[in-house]
């Protein structure tokens, strides 16, 4: 009886002992859009339209979006990059901000004139401060124009170049939120803009 008690306490005991891990193997299963239904932990969904890789959660059993690789890529919403990234070929935004380190390096928020440019009647297009083009005005002659830019950490480099003509344009100074752009024309001495001449240029924050 004795030996029937121990022998059942030992299959208890032992029926009791952690199992090892099981090893899954990875099942990558593919879909032509973003993976729908429930998933096991040793799914990967692929999205063949785009590239987009989406492991399982294994509390929901739902999928959730990874990184997109190897094919051209669209990040939507806001995406958050920790460590070091790379990116070959370039990174395109759409309506967002690219920061660099800490700071706010190119901006989407649309660069204004606020004086010279030869007073009235300029303009300026732009694709935020990366790259904007100015239409000289046709009022009064000036030989500067400055420009409002959204808040940096410390300042911005900008450049301005001269489509129209020959043209040494130099930006002469910056703050947190401004540019001031002074045309040497040809003679390397402050000349006035000329009338609706094409301008191009852009501006990154440091």
């Amino acid at each position: 009886m004795r030996n029937l008690i121990f022998s059942l306490a030992l299959i208890a005991a032992t029926g009791l002992q952690q199992q090892p891990p099981v090893a899954y193997p990875v099942q990558l299963i593919s879909f032509p859009g973003n993976p729908t239904g429930v998933c096991d932990i040793y799914q990967v969904g692929l999205n063949v339209s785009n590239g987009a890789y989406f492991p399982c959660n294994p509390t929901t059993r739902s999928w959730v979006a990874a990184s997109i690789l190897g094919l051209n890529n669209t990040f939507t919403g806001n995406n958050t990059f920790s460590g070091t990234s790379t990116f070959n070929g370039g990174a395109v935004l759409g309506t967002g901000t690219l920061s660099g380190a800490a700071n706010l390096l190119i901006s989407p928020t649309a660069p204004t004139i606020t004086s010279g440019f030869n007073t009235s009647g300029f303009s300026i297009t732009n694709n935020g401060t990366a790259s904007f083009v100015v239409i000289v005005g046709t009022g009064a002659g000036t030989s500067t124009g400055v420009l409002a830019l959204p808040a940096a950490a410390n300042s911005w480099n900008c450049w301005l170049t001269n489509q129209t003509r020959a043209d040494h344009i130099q930006q002469t100074a910056s703050s947190g939120n401004s540019v001031t752009f002074t045309n040497y024309g040809t003679a390397f001495s402050a000349t006035n803009f000329t009338n609706s001449d094409l301008l191009r240029g852009g501006c990154v924050a440091n």
